[in-house]
C-alpha cells in the first residue's frame, strides 16, 4: 500500500537517524519541505519578519510554534494560495513533525534568510546526528522576486547561487563534521550549485546531495565547472516525478548524475503533470522508499522543447524579455506586496512564452 509524505510521517515511533537506521531519500525530502517553514522577512503580508528565531530550537519546537493558533495566520498566508500547495497539508506536515520521534528533537544549527533586491534565498542547517549536518535550501516562495529569479536560472551570475555557496562555506567552518545537502525545485538547484562551486577540501566533507525535481544548468555553467561536476557525480542524486517538467529545464541531466542516481517517482494518485512537482503528490512504498516508475514521454518532449528555446535565443535576449515582464508584473502586484499565487505564476509564464514566440515569428 503506497502513501505520500504525510502518511509516512504519521508513524510517530520511527527510529532516530543513526547507524542502524540510516539517513535516506525520504529523510532528505522531509528537510527540504521543512525549509519552506514561514519564517524570516519574506513574510511580507505581515509587513515584518517572523519573530521566532529558529537557531538552537528543535524541529519539533519550531513546528509547535507554527501550528499554534496565535501564529496560524502565517501558515495560511504562506500556503493558502501559493505555488507551494495548500494550507491544510502543510499544517498536517508541521503537526506530524512536532510529534514524530525521528525528527522532532533534531536541532537547528544554522539559518539564513536573504531577500535583498531580486534575490530570494533561505536555508536551514540541521544537526541530524553527532558530527553530521544537513543543509536544506528553500525553493521558490510566493514572492514575485522569487519567481523572477527562478525563471532566470540561465544567468551566469545568479545572486542566490553565490549566497548558497557562501552559506555552505560558513556552516562548514562553524560546524566541524560531514554535510548533506538537499533542496526542492530551485532549492535543489542551489544545493547542487553550492556543492559544484565549493573547493576540493569542502567536497570531501559532503556526503551526498539530493536534488528534488530542481532545474539543470546552462551549457556554459557545465563547461566552466566540468571537472568539479565529475568529482561529485557519485554523491549526487535526483528524484523527479514521472511527468517531470521543472527538472527537464536547462541541461546537464546526462552529466550531473550517474544514470542509476536519476530516479522518477510515481505520483500519489492521479495528478496532472504540473501538480506532480509538489512534494505531497509523490508516492512512497511500504518499505519507506519512493515508489519508482519510468519517465513519461511528455517529460522527454518538454525537455527537448526547452532546449530548442535556448538554442533560438541568446541569454541577453531572454534576459531583456523577462526584465520587461518583471517590470509589468511589479506594477500589477504592487498593491499585494509583490506576492503571487499559482494562477498568477501561470499567467506570468504564459506572457513570457507569448513574447518569446513573437520574437521568433518576427525573425521568420
Amino acid at each position: 500500500m503506497h502513501k505520500n509524505i504525510l502518511g509516512y510521517l504519521s508513524n510517530y515511533n520511527m527510529p532516530l537517524i543513526g547507524e542502524n537506521h540510516c539517513y535516506n531519500e525520504i529523510d532528505g525530502l522531509v528537510f527540504a519541505i521543512f525549509s519552506f517553514a514561514p519564517i524570516g522577512p519574506d513574510i511580507r503580508r505581515r509587513g515584518e519578519g517572523f519573530s521566532i528565531d529558529p537557531l538552537g530550537k528543535t524541529m519539533g519546537e519550531l513546528s509547535e510554534k507554527l501550528i499554534d493558533t496565535e501564529n496560524n495566520d502565517l501558515l495560511s498566508a504562506r500556503f493558502g494560495f501559493s505555488m507551494s500547495g495548500d494550507y491544510g497539508r502543510h499544517l498536517n506536515f508541521f503537526n506530524h513533525i512536532a510529534k514524530n520521534n525521528r525528527y522532532k528533537d533534531i536541532r537547528i544549527a544554522g539559518f539564513l534568510c536573504n531577500n535583498d533586491g531580486l534575490c530570494q534565498f533561505l536555508a536551514f542547517t540541521f544537526e541530524i546526528k553527532q558530527g553530521e549536518y544537513l543543509i536544506a535550501y528553500r525553493g521558490t516562495d510566493d514572492s514575485l522576486e522569487g519567481w523572477y529569479e527562478s525563471i532566470k536560472l540561465f544567468q551566469e551570475n545568479l545572486p542566490s547561487r553565490q549566497i548558497a555557496l557562501d552559506y555552505l562555506k560558513g556552516e562548514m567552518k562553524k560546524n566541524k563534521g560531514l554535510f548533506r545537502l538537499v533542496g526542492h525545485s530551485k532549492g535543489g538547484h542551489l544545493a547542487l550549485s553550492a556543492a559544484i562551486m565549493s573547493d576540493v577540501r569542502q567536497k570531501i566533507n559532503i556526503r551526498s546531495i539530493i536534488n528534488y525535481d530542481g532545474p539543470g544548468f546552462t551549457r556554459e555553467f557545465i563547461a566552466k565547472h566540468y571537472e568539479s561536476i565529475l568529482l561529485l557525480q557519485h554523491k549526487v542524486y535526483r528524484f523527479s516525478p514521472t511527468d517531470a517538467l521543472v527538472s527537464s529545464m536547462l541541461f546537464g541531466q546526462d552529466i550531473m548524475y550517474y544514470e542509476k542516481n536519476m530516479r522518477y517517482v510515481k505520483p500519489y494518485g492521479y495528478k496532472a503533470p504540473h501538480d506532480q512537482h509538489l512534494y505531497f503528490n509523490w508516492a512512497i512504498d511500504e518499505m519507506d522508499r519512493f515508489q519508482l516508475k519510468k519517465r513519461s514521454r511528455l517529460s522527454v518532449i518538454f525537455q527537448k522543447a526547452t532546449a530548442q528555446i535556448h538554442s533560438l535565443y541568446n541569454p541577453k535576449e531572454l534576459n531583456n524579455i523577462l526584465d520587461q515582464l518583471y517590470e509589468q508584473s511589479q506594477e500589477l502586484y504592487k498593491d499585494n506586496d509583490n506576492m503571487v499565487n499559482r494562477f498568477d505564476v501561470f499567467t506570468i509564464f504564459l506572457g513570457a512564452t507569448i513574447k518569446i514566440l513573437a520574437i521568433s515569428k518576427s525573425r521568420n
